[in-house]
């Protein structure tokens, strides 16, 4: 179990008195959230043909609760709020590794995975939106280790980026995915 307490106040001013004269162009980014998980293991051991054999299973479960601002400034005063909103996104992914001794094949593999996002309120515009998206993602290595020293790998993996959950709920533009699918692969050989 963890949890995570962050907090940022960024003070920017890159244009000086271009657009307000009088007060300034300085603003403020504000970000304040706090993250609690739970990543418990589960481990089994057995043999398999007089190969030792150890299987772990896991689950990675959290939530973010995020508010974030951008605020109009001067000498890091707040004179007014540009946007203001609250996210809330939790998320949870199951994992399985299996490992056997000796000179042998190897395998680890993340089973699912899925992160959603909801609700996103934001406060200046008054928007209230709420997406969520689910993804199953397919993740292998491989490993064969035929002498002592000589290990051969060949991984496949799919993964996800994720956008800000504002952009997923916004009534006012155009909504952005909640999360974008990537892939990779290696293979290669690595002397120990």
């Amino acid at each position: 179990m963890y949890a995570i307490k962050y907090r940022l106040n960024l003070f920017s001013n890159f244009t000086y008195f271009l657009n307000d004269p009088t007060n300034g162009d300085q603003f403020e980014q504000a970000d304040s959230r706090t993250v609690v998980g739970l990543t418990p293991r589960w481990v089994f051991n057995g043999k398999w043909d007089e190969r030792q054999i150890t299987h772990k299973l896991g689950l990675d479960a959290r939530r973010d609760d995020i508010n974030v601002a951008l605020y109009d400034t001067t000498a890091r005063d707040r004179r007014s709020p540009v946007r203001s909103d609250k996210v809330l996104r939790p998320g949870w992914a199951c994992t399985t590794r299996t490992r056997s001794s000796g000179p042998t094949l190897f395998a680890a593999s993340r089973a699912c995975a899925r992160i959603s996002t909801a609700p996103a309120w934001t406060t200046i515009s008054r928007e209230l939106g709420n997406d969520e998206r689910a993804y199953h993602l397919a993740q292998a290595q491989f490993y064969f280790r035929p002498f002592d020293k000589t290990e051969y790998f060949l991984n496949y993996g799919q993964g996800f980026h994720s956008n800000d959950a504002r952009g997923t709920t916004i009534t006012t533009a155009t909504k952005v995915p909640a999360l974008v699918k990537t892939r990779g692969e290696e293979s290669g050989y690595a002397p120990k």
